[in-house]
């Protein structure tokens, strides 16, 4: 995520993007394989996001256009708010 948040999304940029992509879609699944019984809910939405980022990457992918850069960009925000939420959560648990 971290990659994500540092290079500015653009066109020349989501070649990178998705390579951070793969390495996020696999800490996902090590989220969900062990704190999903936790934080069912935090989880699922992280889930989705993480689906959602994954998908508009795709499509910027196969046409960078400005629509689909600023599709990626929301969905890089949502996923970051979801995994804070999910970290602020798990914090107040401890």
């Amino acid at each position: 995520m971290e990659q994500i948040q540092q290079d500015p999304v653009a066109r020349s940029t989501l070649s990178a993007i998705e390579e951070s992509l793969t390495k996020i879609k696999a800490n996902v699944q090590t989220l969900s394989d062990t704190a999903s019984s936790e934080f069912p809910t935090e989880v699922d939405t992280v889930e989705a996001d993480a689906d959602a980022l994954d998908k508009s990457v795709a499509a910027a992918t196969e046409n960078p256009s400005q629509e689909a850069v600023n599709a990626v960009r929301a969905a890089a925000s949502s996923f970051a708010t979801s995994v804070e939420d999910l970290s602020d959560a798990a914090s107040s648990d401890c």
